[in-house]
């Protein structure tokens, strides 16, 4: 197992943020190691019992304050314990993951600068170099020195640490970094989306670090780390490593913020991850049911006309409807609980809904759910709790259903390119919308 290494030290003076108290600084001393986390300690003073009895009410706690090397930081951790050194002093320990370290500007700076922004990112599994275009120039996807060793322990232990790097390069003054690095930020954020669908496990941007260039090549500016969004070490994976680049060369220009939004595809892919983490198989298959409705209520709504007949029509019908309920049922409550259901009348059924969404997209459905059966399963589960078949029936209709779900979301995103197909011993293929 290798060691998490120190990427950087620190130390320096803090103010611990409270409003209801006036604090005295503190000194403190922490590090930055290579899976995002950030431990150190609050050191020397005398008070530190009655603080730690204090900082409990201000968990998490944010320390602002200065750092020796000449930066500032700001730091949103966690009181762990109260230990001693060998001189006796107490001290507190601190750890956490949402920290940001900056350089200190003192003057005002309009000129332009290069600056390099690298992400370090968890669980995507590459072993060289791949390079992509983007709105801000190009991006460069490169794998860490020991990624292989680091998955294997990431599979084996389930201790997460960085196996990749996303860099960008490119030029700004001071006054509008801020804007800048939040605009790429955002872009990263989409992009680990299709990324993730790709190897089947929510990769995570653990912390990301800026550079600016001089004389002497880029150094250090500025720090930021978060809590990662970790929640399976179990890789399922849909496009092989080989053909990543094409993959997101393929579908990022389609996977915009419009596209998303209109589409609910982005959301539907945290749906699938979902549905292929190792869990229950009623619990998976429910969440497979979920991506593909959440999907259909987006079609519905921006390209679908949700109702049957117009506003009039149904306006003369529910007429008709009320007078039929009322000679028949003399129980006001019972009348009143079938009023309330006549609005659906006017609905498509979820089938048919379906129908006209994979119509409208071209996508083939017909050669693993006629009728879309998984409706009656999921509706099943999610009733009484079990699918009423044998496993091995629900165990097959799942392995149907992602492979329906693979299927949407792939051709949602116009791909064309190798994927691993699931009910065919996982060859690698490539993929068609239409199935012959």
């Amino acid at each position: 197992m290798h060691q998490k290494k120190i990427i950087k030290e620190y130390d320096g003076i803090g103010r611990i943020e409270s409003d209801l108290y006036n604090l005295p600084d503190v000194e403190i001393k922490f590090c930055q190691y290579s899976d995002g986390r950030i431990k150190g300690e609050i050191k020397h003073f005398n008070y530190v019992v009655e603080l730690l009895d204090l900082l409990k009410k201000f968990i998490p706690l944010t320390i602002e304050g200065n750092t020796s090397s000449g930066g500032s930081f700001v730091f949103n951790s966690y009181v762990n314990r109260l230990s001693f050194g060998s001189n006796q002093e107490p001290s507190a320990e601190l750890f956490g993951t949402d920290f940001e370290v900056v350089r200190i500007e003192t003057v005002e700076d309009h000129r332009e600068y290069d600056f390099k922004i690298e992400f370090a990112l968890l669980q995507l599994a590459l072993f060289w170099q791949i390079k992509c275009d983007s709105p801000f120039g190009e991006f460069i996807i490169s794998p860490v020195q020991n990624s292989k060793e680091i998955l294997k322990e990431i599979k084996d232990s389930k201790i997460y640490d960085v196996t990749c790097h996303i860099s960008f390069t490119f030029t700004s003054n001071k006054e509008n970094l801020e804007k800048n690095i939040a605009e790429i930020v955002d872009y990263l954020e989409s992009v680990m989306i299709p990324l993730s669908f790709a190897q089947g496990v929510f990769i995570n941007c653990i912390y990301y670090n800026l550079y600016i260039k001089d004389a002497e090549g880029f150094k250090l500016y500025k720090s930021v780390h978060r809590s990662a969004k970790t929640k399976s070490t179990t890789s399922d994976e849909l496009i092989g490593t080989l053909h990543i680049q094409n993959f997101l060369e393929s579908v990022l220009p389609t996977f915009t913020k419009d596209f998303q939004k209109q589409t609910g595809v982005g959301d539907a892919i945290e749906w699938y991850l979902e549905s292929i983490r190792p869990s229950v198989i009623e619990s998976k298959f429910v969440h497979g049911c979920i991506a593909i409705e959440l999907l259909n209520d987006r079609f519905k709504e921006n390209k679908s006309n949700d109702k049957i007949l117009t506003k009039g029509q149904f306006k003369k019908l529910v007429k008709e409807v009320k007078s039929v309920i009322s000679e028949h049922i003399l129980d006001m409550d019972k009348r009143e609980k079938m009023h309330l259901k006549i609005p659906e009348l006017n609905r498509p059924t979820l089938k048919s809904s379906l129908r006209d969404m994979y119509d409208f997209y071209d996508i083939s459905y017909s050669d693993l759910f006629p009728e879309f059966e998984f409706v009656e399963i999921r509706n099943q589960i999610v009733h009484s709790g079990l699918s009423k078949g044998e496993f091995k029936d629900l165990l097959e209709n799942y392995e149907k259903l992602v492979a329906l779900l693979q299927r949407t979301l792939l051709g949602m995103l116009n791909y064309s390119g190798e994927f691993i197909d699931r009910l065919d011993n996982r060859k690698h293929k490539k993929f068609k919308k239409k199935i012959d």
